[in-house]
C-alpha cells in the first residue's frame, strides 16, 4: 500500500519541535536586547561626559592650562560639583548598566593640542 502524506501525530511532532526552537530563540533574543540598550545608554552617557568636560575646559581654559600645561586629569565628580553635570539626589551619576554602580570616579583626560581642546574618559 502506498502511503501518501503524513499522520496527525507526525504533524504534531513537527509543530512541537518548531515551537520549542522558536521559544528558545525568543528567550535568547529577549535577553540580548536589554543588554545592548544598556550598553548603548552607557556609551551615550560617556559621549555626553566628554562633551561636557570639553565645555568645562573651554570655560576654564586659563585656569586649567596655567603654567603651560597641555594635559590635565579631572573626574566626573568635579563636573558634578561645578554644575556641569546633573546628578541624582545623592550627588551620584549612575551607570545605566548597573544602577548600583556610580560614574563619579571616572577619570577624564583633557588635552590641549594646537589650541584645540579634547576630552576623553578613561575607565
Amino acid at each position: 500500500m502506498n502511503k501518501k502524506g503524513s499522520t496527525i501525530l507526525e504533524m504534531l511532532i513537527v509543530i512541537v519541535a518548531f515551537t520549542v526552537v522558536y521559544l528558545i530563540g525568543m528567550i535568547y533574543v529577549s535577553h540580548s536586547i536589554p543588554s545592548n540598550n544598556q550598553n548603548d545608554s552607557y556609551n551615550n552617557k560617556i559621549l555626553i561626559i566628554e562633551a561636557v568636560a570639553k565645555q568645562y575646559a573651554n570655560d576654564n581654559e586659563e585656569t586649567i592650562f596655567a603654567e603651560g600645561k597641555r594635559s590635565v586629569t579631572i573626574y566626573v565628580k568635579d563636573l558634578i560639583k561645578s554644575g556641569y553635570l546633573a546628578a541624582n539626589e545623592n550627588g551620584d551619576l549612575e551607570d545605566p548598566r548597573d544602577i548600583n554602580k556610580k560614574l563619579n570616579n571616572l577619570k577624564i583626560i583633557i588635552t590641549k593640542k594646537n589650541n584645540k581642546i579634547e576630552a576623553k574618559v578613561k575607565s
